[in-house]
């Protein structure tokens, strides 16, 4: 079996998923049940950065660099963005396979 996927795409894949915000988004997804809201991505990444699972009860401030972060995913069809929250996009799975976790 070959992989048809042009290798530029999955570099630029794994720069994206790499981002530290992008991988705790999709480590979310994996969490929780979807649809997840822009509510908890916040909260959840707020937690992450004050490494302190009671600062889930505040919501981060940095929202821009959140909605970038989730712009970018959902155009590389790693998620998608639907009404209800995000969900695991077609690219899901491959996302996981370029970035290996340490």
């Amino acid at each position: 079996m070959t992989d048809s996927t042009p290798p530029r795409f999955k570099l630029d894949l794994f720069m994206l998923v790499a981002q530290q915000d992008a991988w705790r988004i999709l480590a979310l997804l994996t969490l929780l049940d979807e649809p997840v809201s822009h509510e908890q991505v916040a909260e959840f990444l707020a937690a992450f950065d004050r490494g302190n699972p009671t600062a889930v009860e505040t919501a981060s401030t940095d929202t821009a660099t959140h909605d970038t972060t989730i712009a970018d995913l959902n155009e590389a069809g790693v998620i998608t963005e639907t009404a209800n929250g995000l969900i695991r996009g077609p690219r899901f799975t491959e996302a996981f396979e370029v970035v290996i976790p340490s």
